[in-house]
């Protein structure tokens, strides 16, 4: 997963660095780099809407429904790297797959989906942006899960697949 400095989390979110240092104060870094704290981008956009939604009063969705839906966004997260990682530990594909459907990994990205879109409906004044930015942390999340489960082949057998479909549309122009 890709980790952030507040530098470069104020990049990606468009805000000022001030404003994500205040976001950021009290969560603890997901990792560190050259001992420097890092944070998943999922932890920075919890953090980043909790504080948004903090500040914001009474504008927009209520607050205490808008911290209730960051609470439920950071449990599903959660829930999902828990699940994937257990995903990950099982070396058998046909039980890794199995594990899934037990656990609902692939399920709970749905439920983040839904839960995102929720959360950029609620933010009158960055909708458009957090929703650029949950659609990206979701496509991420969706990459993980299916290079997981490995639900799309290895980059080597897509390229040769990818090769040999261009093989016979190629003959078939010729013929």
């Amino acid at each position: 997963m890709e980790m952030l400095s507040i530098n470069s989390a104020s990049l990606e979110f468009e805000k000022d660095r001030r404003t994500l240092t205040r976001a950021l104060a009290g969560v603890k870094p997901d990792g560190k780099q050259n001992g420097q704290p890092r944070w998943k981008i999922s932890t920075v956009f919890v953090a980043l809407s909790a504080h948004e939604a903090r500040v914001a009063g009474p504008a927009g969705a209520e607050p205490s429904a808008r911290l209730k839906l960051v609470d439920r966004i950071e449990a599903h997260f959660a829930a999902f790297d828990t699940g994937l990682e257990r995903l990950l530990a099982e070396p058998n594909l046909k039980k890794r797959r199995k594990l899934d459907k037990k656990l609902g990994v692939g399920r709970t990205i749905g439920a983040l989906d839904s839960m995102m879109r929720e959360a950029c409906a609620a933010d009158t004044e960055q909708g458009a942006m957090t929703q650029i930015v949950g659609d990206r942390l979701i496509g991420g999340i969706i990459s993980h899960f299916l290079t997981a489960c490995e639900y799309w082949p290895a980059r080597s057998e897509f390229y040769k697949v990818r090769t040999e479909g261009n093989a016979r549309t190629e003959a078939k122009r010729g013929a």
